[in-house]
């Protein structure tokens, strides 16, 4: 039996909206930072899979850095459930808006590509 070499890629796009933006009085601009990973799993390549792709999710982060909900924007049949199974074990540091702790959402995407081991076979 030929074991399959996890071929995941995980690109962040580290653009992010914050949930509210409060407005400012004074002629400053806020300052926005994006949720920070702290750690990630890797999603797993499924064994049965044929073909590749690309899953993207939208992540949203709580002011305390905790995952309170994942939207699929985009459905590889076959590759989302790992992807999803991944994400959920990913831990953040919260989004800041000027400092202080604010909700974010972050797209993630996944990309499956064919385990190289088995290429050509």
């Amino acid at each position: 039996m030929r074991k399959y070499v996890l071929v995941t890629t995980v690109s962040i796009m580290l653009f992010a909206l914050a949930a509210a933006i409060a407005q400012k009085n004074n002629s400053s601009t806020p300052q926005f930072k994006a949720p920070e990973i702290v750690s990630a799993a890797e999603a797993v390549y499924p064994v049965n899979a044929v073909n590749g792709g690309t899953v993207v999710l939208n992540v949203a982060v709580s002011e305390r850095g905790e995952i309170q909900d994942v939207k699929v924007v985009r459905d590889v049949p076959g590759f989302t459930a790992p992807a999803l199974a991944a994400i959920k074990q990913w831990k953040f540091r919260p989004a800041t808006l000027d400092g202080k702790p604010v909700a974010a959402v972050i797209p993630v995407a996944f990309s499956f590509g064919f385990p190289a081991a088995c290429a050509g076979h």
